[in-house]
């Protein structure tokens, strides 16, 4: 009798180990994606005229880029003006 107490106790206390131990892993956290869009750096001009001008046109990725066509009062860009 005093085996089986011992015996059952042996199982219980293993029982519980195994139960503690196995605790679920937490799956990592996805990388962060990349922003698609690139990120220009722009720079003020001032002309002496009180007020300050950007550097480059709406649209250019540098100074000396055409950048985008727009018609009067529009916000959206135009390829032709027909």
């Amino acid at each position: 009798m005093k085996t089986l107490k011992a015996l059952c106790l042996c199982a219980l206390w293993t029982l519980i180990l195994v139960c503690a131990c196995n605790k679920p892993t937490p799956e990592p956290e996805p990388e962060p994606t990349p922003d698609p869009t690139p990120t220009v750096t722009l720079e003020a001009v001032d002309l002496g005229l009180k007020v300050i001008w950007a550097d480059r046109n709406l649209g250019a990725d540098s100074p000396s880029d055409f950048g985008d066509y727009f018609a009067w009062g529009e916000t959206d860009t135009k390829t032709s003006f027909d």
